[in-house]
C-alpha cells in the first residue's frame, strides 16, 4: 500500500474521530420535568392504542361505580402515553370525568383515570381510580318539539275601514 492510500484512510479515520467527538459533545437535551419526577416521557398516542383505551376504559370504571345505576360518561376523554425510560414499558392511560347519583340521591362529577402497561399479548389495567366528586350540574332536560302551528282554516281577510 502507498502512504498516499495510508494517508488518505488517515484523514478519513481523523475526520469521522472529529465528527463523533464534536456530536459526543453537544450538550445532551434536558429532560422534561415530568420524566425527571416521574422517570416516565410522554410519547405520541398510536391510533390502535387510542382505539383500545376508548374501547375499554368504561368498563375498567363500572367496577368501581357499582353504587348507581345512573351514569354518564362525560365528552372528551384524554388518552396519553408514557414510556418508561429506564425499563422501555409503555402506559396507555384515560382521564375524564363521570357524571353519577350518590346513595343519598346527590348528583355528582368525578374525575377519574385508568391505566395500562404494555405487555407480550396486550394491555394489562395497572390502575383505576375514581376520585372524589363535586356537586354536579343537573343533567340536561329532555328535548321538547316546538309546537306545531297549524294553517289558518279560513282565508284572510282584509280589514275594512
Amino acid at each position: 500500500m502507498s502512504n498516499t492510500a495510508n494517508s488518505g484512510r488517515m484523514g478519513v479515520a481523523v475526520v469521522a474521530l472529529l465528527a463523533l467527538a464534536i456530536a459526543g459533545c453537544q450538550p445532551a437535551e434536558k429532560p422534561s420535568e415530568m420524566t425527571r419526577l416521574t422517570g416516565k416521557e410522554s410519547i405520541p398516542v398510536r391510533d390502535d392504542w387510542r382505539q383500545f383505551a376508548l374501547s375499554h376504559y368504561a368498563g375498567e370504571l363500572l367496577v368501581e361505580l357499582t353504587t348507581s345505576n345512573d351514569i354518564r360518561f362525560l365528552e372528551p376523554v384524554m388518552v396519553s402515553a408514557t414510556r418508561d425510560v429506564k425499563t422501555g414499558a409503555i402506559e396507555l392511560i384515560v382521564f375524564g370525568e363521570v357524571d353519577q347519583t350518590n346513595i343519598r340521591g346527590n348528583r355528582l362529577r368525578n374525575p377519574y383515570a385508568v391505566a395500562w402497561r404494555q405487555t407480550g399479548s396486550g394491555w394489562q389495567v395497572i390502575d383505576r381510580d375514581v376520585q372524589a366528586g363535586r356537586t354536579a350540574p343537573p343533567p340536561p332536560k329532555p328535548f321538547e318539539p316546538a309546537p306545531v302551528i297549524k294553517p289558518a282554516t279560513a282565508p284572510a281577510t282584509m280589514p275594512t275601514p
